[in-house]
């Protein structure tokens, strides 16, 4: 009874939403996008209920059991019928237990409540993701990126616990496809949709500001055309409407305040503590708290983060899980490489939103995880852009082979190999 009234209830509104996000797409085109959509959230709602009913599957729920705890214990809160429950918003990242306190308050203190309603974000971001990569590039590479977004096993596992991580990829896709739309059109739509995911995830997750507002504001600089740098009366504009109504709705402070926690001191701190206290810590004996020991220990990191586990560290239950997704993924990175350098040559000013984003978020992170665990679910919030310039460089691969130029990825103006 526990999972059956939410299954219920949000099975529903994910099918609902799947439907109206896609009501725009031509027939021919909804009609695959609409079926991966469902498919991908069947299997999604499928990996929450199993967790919900079978506790012995719930190895990866370490965290997630302390926010669904949180959630209804807010929601009682709010229902009066529990003891008033505060989160000191002074110590940040105190959003997403108000999000699971509005979902288990709206929808009943159920535990897989909260696992649901990630389902359905975790289903929309595959649907951005598709839109995305279809505003670039030919429909085969957009279908394989959503393809791999939909059905690579970390992406469903991670998208069906109780975990801000699927709430944090959401609002970054939004916010970089909006942007992307704003560069070509500056809109009070584009520009809100930009906007509002920035100023929703700073509770949530904190530094996810700073990548998000740099890449904001710098890839407004960037447009088409021979010279790399145009229109700058126009972006200064843009920015500084976004720094202003950062600034309105009293960001500024809090990133001024926050901004203290990324010192590298701290980091070094707080990086040390996962890679001591987790058995798939690595390097825990790295001092990154100088300029000199970050950028020292930064490809180290940024291979683990990318490319780990490693066959040595296949001994747990968790890095066995992730064997056989990650062997793949070895084999599918020359093909990611390949794909970011033809994005990078022919469609780096459109595309400049995710590329900023990424690849300022990746050596972020390679500093900051200290344990392959931690790092191999957070990687998810890059690998949904990753997985884009992977599907190029397949397609790219595929199209030379065939004889074809590899230019005929960029649209749907000739005939090219499916």
């Amino acid at each position: 009874m526990d999972a059956v009234i939410p299954l219920a209830e949000l099975g529903l509104i994910g099918m609902l939403v799947i439907a109206g996000v896609t009501r725009r797409l031509q027939l021919a085109e909804r009609e695959w996008v609409i079926r991966i959509l469902y498919l991908a959230f069947a299997v999604r709602i499928a990996c929450a209920t199993v967790f919900a009913v079978v506790p012995g599957t719930r190895i990866f729920q370490d965290d997630a059991s302390g926010y669904e705890m949180v959630g209804m214990s807010i929601a009682d809160s709010w229902r009066g019928t529990g003891p008033p429950f505060y989160i000191p918003v002074e110590l940040g990242n105190y959003g997403y237990h108000y999000l699971n306190g509005a979902i288990y308050y709206v929808f009943g203190s159920f535990r897989p409540a909260a696992s649901y309603f990630n389902c359905i974000l975790g289903t929309v971001n595959i649907y951005l993701v598709y839109m995305l990569a279809r505003r670039f590039f030919h429909i085969v590479v957009a279908r394989r990126a959503a393809l791999l977004v939909g059905f690579v096993p970390s992406m469903i596992l991670w998208n069906s616990i109780t975990l801000k991580d699927t709430t944090t990829t959401f609002l970054i896709v939004l916010t970089l496809s909006s942007c992307v739309r704003l560069k070509d059109q500056l809109t009070p739509k584009n520009l809100v949709l930009t906007l509002l995911p920035i100023i929703a995830i700073q509770p949530i997750r904190f530094y996810m500001l700073y990548f998000l507002t740099l890449a904001v504001v710098v890839s407004l600089f960037f447009e088409r055309g021979r010279k790399l740098i145009t229109g700058v009366p126009k972006s200064f504009v843009i920015g500084g409407l976004v720094v202003v109504m950062l600034g309105v709705v009293g960001l500024t402070s809090g990133a001024e305040t926050g901004a203290s926690f990324l010192d590298l001191e701290r980091v070094n701190t707080f990086r040390h503590g996962m890679a001591d206290t987790a058995n798939s810590g690595f390097a825990a004996d790295v001092d990154i708290s100088t300029p000199g020991g970050a950028l020292a220990f930064l490809p180290i990191g940024i291979t683990y983060l990318l490319l780990a586990p490693f066959p040595w560290q296949f001994g747990s239950l968790r890095s066995l899980f992730a064997a056989p997704e990650t062997v793949v993924w070895w084999f599918w990175f020359p093909s990611m490489i390949a794909g970011l350098r033809f994005t990078l040559k022919k469609r780096f000013a459109a595309v400049s939103p995710i590329i900023l984003f990424t690849f300022g978020l990746i050596p972020g992170y390679a500093l900051m995880h200290g344990n392959v665990g931690s790092a191999f679910r957070q990687r998810a919030q890059i690998f949904v852009f990753l997985f884009i310039f992977t599907a190029v460089g397949q397609y790219v691969a595929k199209l030379k082979r065939a004889g074809h130029s590899p230019d005929l990825v960029l649209n749907d103006e000739k005939a090219a190999p499916q």
